[in-house]
């Protein structure tokens, strides 16, 4: 089941090959965990990409939600070639061991690199990591001086999940909130219900 990659590639032909794909039956993909077809695409399409853009970037994001069986061709583009930057996260599980048994394809420190993150959630750079992060989400305007005293404490309350501390930071910016500190009390009751 080729691609051809067309000289100027644009969104269209994404949107169309997204489209093939998706109705292509699936005795047709039987063959791809063998012959490796995904890395030569991917260069391919970064060699375009770059002639008319710049750097092709691929971003894989929550590996760990699909079956460790289908996680062949995710490292098979950890190997990666100068037309393209791979990406790829996902949390510590069963996931991980299908990478780690992979040393005859792609090897840690020569094709990719593991970076953890959150591993020691109350060091100042993890802090500072959050702070941005948090910052990116949510417009400056809504942190009041009041939630300003809060940040710290939110921060040390999500340790190392980013999507706790949004969710916090999105009670205490509540629109029409008059008492953030209420605010924050009904987010931890939410998310303590939530994980139970």
């Amino acid at each position: 089941m080729p691609f051809r990659v067309p000289r100027n590639t644009d969104p269209g032909w994404f949107v169309k090959a997204k489209r093939r794909l998706a109705a292509t039956p699936l005795d047709k993909f039987g063959s791809l965990p063998q012959s490796r077809q995904l890395p030569g695409l991917l260069a391919t399409l970064g060699a375009e990409v770059h002639h008319q853009r710049g750097s092709l970037l691929v971003l894989l994001d929550r590996a760990d939600m699909v079956s460790p069986a289908f996680l062949r061709p995710v490292i098979d583009i950890l190997d990666q070639s100068s037309q393209y930057l791979a990406l790829v996260a996902m949390r510590p599980g069963h996931a991980a061991r299908v990478i780690g048994g992979s040393e005859h394809d792609a090897v840690a420190g020569d094709h990719f690199d593991i970076i953890h993150l959150g591993i020691h959630p109350y060091s100042q750079e993890w802090v500072d990591f959050m702070l941005q992060a948090v910052s990116a989400q949510i417009q400056e305007s809504r942190i009041t001086p009041k939630i300003e005293e809060l940040r710290h404490g939110v921060i040390s309350l999500a340790r190392d999940s980013v999507r706790t501390a949004l969710e916090l930071f999105g009670w205490l910016c509540a629109d029409g909130s008059v008492d953030p500190v209420k605010n924050l009390r009904l987010g931890l009751e939410d998310l303590r219900e939530s994980t139970l």
